[in-house]
């Protein structure tokens, strides 16, 4: 006999009972069933069930009828599938959406006879099944109601009371069985004690807006218009969290926290424990939250299109840079043809050794099963070593984003060691300067290993002492005043000082009017002169003219200037070799100023490495300034390599190549994803990205070129970085 088309059989007999709900609703309660060995051998039980739910529903007769004519039909169907009843519920799933309108009508006709306590329970009940990402299931020992079934079923109900405060439990476990919103099932267990589990019909789940619809509660959303009118006003925010805790938890709270006076009047609480946000006024929040959602993704596509406006600009930019860098390479050729053979000869070995590219869709697949650190190198495939190419550096910068512990310090420390060994086979004309601004000294070995010069707040045998010059007595065209004002704010913002717009620009027309004389102690005092100023005055004094090490940083000499070397350069300002370690602020502000001193000194085609810099601004007025500096620097053909805790695209380009490793915070995550560019389908990024292990990283594809009018797509990948280790003593 030929086989027997299982779809086809399962099609037509829908096809067949179309205008029968009672059949319907028993192939619907089937699909609902937790099918498995022990029912597959008593189908009898599980069809008496079925019956129990379809007399609530039906007549007798129909009732009967239906589970009769349901029982034969997937007899059959389990005959034609060899006994697997995970694909005939598959079948059955999907041909049974044929007949949703069908359905959908046949259980709205029972609304029709409810009171309006019973409509709004009822449409709480479905608002959460259309609200719930997780199947809602309450088990109970075999017998009893729904309401033994536990705190779920409790917080559940909770919500429903809240929109319908006089229902009793008894009522509403008959209702939503009757109104077909709910099936009770048997749950047939090894040790012969049956269960009942209660889930969401198939039908409710699949027509639930339709279904609250003909429900007919009608909703004034007048809180809605409260959260608008809130957000106007500028409220919002305060009642954000709870809001948005709200909506995790599905309008259900314990009764221990309190409720802001703003929102109290539409928050229910429930026998002592729970404070309720009913179903129908979480709606409105999800209105809210989806129309925010919305704006935010339009400003972001707006955004996106003038990024790529801003990127156009600068692939022009580069490529009239490149045409610079080939014509000066000629003239190189002829001074020095012998330098520029060897450099040919070694071409293959520009590029820059990161560490072990790895399967991304076994990586992928590892971190959803939060597969242990030590089982992944075992499970997942490693394809070979990942290098990046040294002329895609140069041409788009690196970002190392990543949380504290995540591995970004590895990861730069590696990048700097290829480097340096690949700039040294360009020849010494063309072997571009780095730059490197070292927060905690941990770089001197790359210095020591390559002969670098190490500049630091205090001479030893491995580094030479510099000074950086006052930036309380400088004027130029850059502003030097609102600079100093800017870093003052910033250095009071650090402490926990709050320093507002109004007072930088007043700190700065002071320290205007002292340019040529001004020091610490001339500014402090005219700040303490004024009361709005007095507290800034007092911390400035406290954190700068009572250092001694402040004398060790700063020179108060306004001519001095860093010295300008030759050749690569790290700058420590970890404030090693000083009585006391350099703070988080003086660190900071000392990063700032050396980046102006590189523009100051006009620095051309370098690598300029900033460690942990750019995502510490409290102070946005000096946090545009230094995106100011960047740029200028990128527009002179420097690169930018940088490590951060969050994204930096508008300091690195949005081009750049991101490396990233674990990230955590929610606002930092999204942030970073939203814009993370990848040729990979990678599942739950958001996600498994807050699981990433130390030392392993997701790379952003780039598109790098190849001449003048040539470009190739470099891929995203999945990799462990290899470990490097750099001995800090001569």
């Amino acid at each position: 006999m030929p086989a027997v088309d299982l779809t086809q059989l399962v099609r037509s007999s829908i096809e067949r009972n179309s205008g029968i709900p009672a059949i319907l609703d028993a192939y619907s309660e089937f699909v609902d069933s937790p099918i498995g060995p022990l029912e597959l051998q008593d189908l009898e039980s599980v069809f008496a069930a079925i019956l129990g739910n379809l007399s609530e529903r039906f007549p007798q007769l129909a009732s009967k009828k239906a589970a009769t004519n349901a029982r034969n039909d997937v007899v059959s169907f389990l005959s034609a599938a060899n006994n697997n009843p995970d694909r005939v519920k598959t079948l059955l799933r999907q041909e049974l959406r044929s007949v949703n309108k069908v359905m959908a009508a046949s259980i709205a006709e029972r609304f029709s006879r409810m009171n309006t306590e019973e409509r709004r329970a009822i449409d709480a009940t479905l608002r959460l099944i259309r609200r719930s990402q997780e199947e809602i299931i309450f088990r109970v020992e075999f017998g009893k109601g729904i309401e033994g079934s536990g705190a779920e079923f409790e917080r559940f109900f909770a919500a429903v009371k809240a929109q319908s405060p006089t229902m009793k439990e008894l009522r509403f476990q008959n209702l939503i069985v009757e109104k077909g919103i709910f099936n009770k099932l048997i749950l047939k267990s090894k040790d012969k004690r049956d269960n009942t589990i209660w889930v969401p019909s198939f039908f409710a789940k699949e027509n639930a807006d339709s279904l609250i619809e003909r429900a007919s509660v009608v909703s004034e959303h007048l809180f809605l218009s409260r959260l608008k009118e809130m957000r106007e006003q500028g409220r919002l925010d305060t009642v954000r969290p709870i809001l948005t805790r709200f909506v995790e938890s599905q309008g259900v709270l314990s009764g221990s926290g309190e409720v802001p006076d703003e929102i109290a009047d539409f928050v229910t609480r429930v026998s002592g424990r729970y404070v309720i946000l009913t179903p129908l006024e979480l709606d409105d929040v999800s209105a809210l939250f989806a129309e925010e959602e919305s704006e935010e993704r339009r400003l972001q596509e707006a955004d996106r299109e003038k990024q790529k406006q801003v990127e156009s600009r600068e692939r022009s930019r580069i490529e009239q840079l490149e045409m610079e860098r080939q014509q000066q390479r000629r003239r190189l050729t002829i001074q020095v043809p012998v330098a520029e053979s060897e450099r040919e000869r070694k071409k293959s070995g520009e590029s820059i050794y990161i560490g072990h590219g790895l399967d991304i869709e076994q990586f992928v697949g590892a971190l959803n099963r939060r597969l242990p650190e030590k089982e992944i190198g075992a499970q997942v495939k490693t394809i070979g070593d990942y290098f990046v190419d040294l002329s895609e550096v140069k041409q788009a910068g690196i970002s190392i984003v990543g949380s504290s512990g995540s591995g970004r310090s590895t990861t730069l420390r590696r990048i700097l060691d290829g480097l340096a060994s690949a700039v040294s086979l360009l020849g010494a004309n063309n072997n571009p300067r780095i730059f490197v601004i070292d927060q905690k000294g941990e770089h001197r070995g790359i210095a020591w290993k390559f002969k670098w010069d190490v500049l630091a707040f205090a001479s030893d045998a491995q580094s030479r002492q510099f000074r950086l010059p006052s930036f309380l007595s400088r004027e130029d065209e850059e502003g030097g005043s609102e600079l100093a004002a800017g870093l003052l704010q910033e250095w009071l913002l650090q402490a926990g000082v709050s320093c507002t717009e109004q007072q930088r620009a007043r700190i700065a027309s002071i320290i205007r009017a002292q340019i040529g004389s001004a020091s610490a102690e001339s500014i402090s005092k005219a700040l303490m002169a004024e009361p709005e100023l007095a507290q800034v005055a007092q911390k400035l004094a406290k954190n700068i003219l009572s250092k001694t090490a402040m004398s060790r940083i700063f020179t108060e000499d306004p001519q001095a200037k860093l010295e300008k070397g030759e050749g690569s350069a790290i700058f420590d300002v970890s404030g090693r070799g000083l009585r006391d370690p350099t703070t988080r602020e003086e660190r900071l502000i000392a990063s700032v100023l050396i980046l102006k001193h590189l523009l100051d000194c006009n620095v051309q085609f370098s690598i300029v490495v900033l460690e942990d810099v750019l995502d510490r601004f409290k102070s946005e007025s000096l946090r545009k300034k230094v995106v100011h500096y960047v740029s200028r620097l990128r527009e002179k053909g420097n690169t930018v390599i940088a490590t951060s805790r969050s994204q930096i695209r508008d300091f690195v380009g949005g081009g750049s190549l991101e490396i990233l490793h674990r990230l955590s915070g929610e606002k930092v995550v999204a942030e970073e994803i939203s814009g993370f560019k990848t040729t990979q389908q990678i599942k739950n990024l958001a996600i498994i990205v807050t699981f990433l292990p130390r030392g392993y990283a997701f790379t952003s594809s780039i598109v790098a070129r190849e001449g003048a009018s040539q470009s190739k797509n470099v891929p995203s990948a999945a990799i462990k970085v290899e470990p490097l280790q750099f001995s800090t003593s001569v």
